[in-house]
């Protein structure tokens, strides 16, 4: 009996896809991510966190 394989499917990867398949090539947009506003919520957070464990530090220390 002989085995049928889907290509690109497990194996080694080293076969081409076939001319019905293409890559995947498409990347992530980040056209909709409003970065200034994302680093002063992940600052804000850090900085939230730091008091909130100075303040454990100093009531429990």
């Amino acid at each position: 009996m002989r085995e049928t394989r889907e290509p690109g499917v497990g194996g080694r990867g080293s076969e081409p896809p076939t001319s019905g398949q293409e890559p995947d090539n498409r990347q992530p947009t980040t056209d909709n991510v409003n970065w200034p506003l994302l680093y002063a919520v992940v600052i804000g957070e850090l900085a939230i966190l730091i008091l909130v464990f100075y303040a454990f530090t100093k009531a429990f220390a």
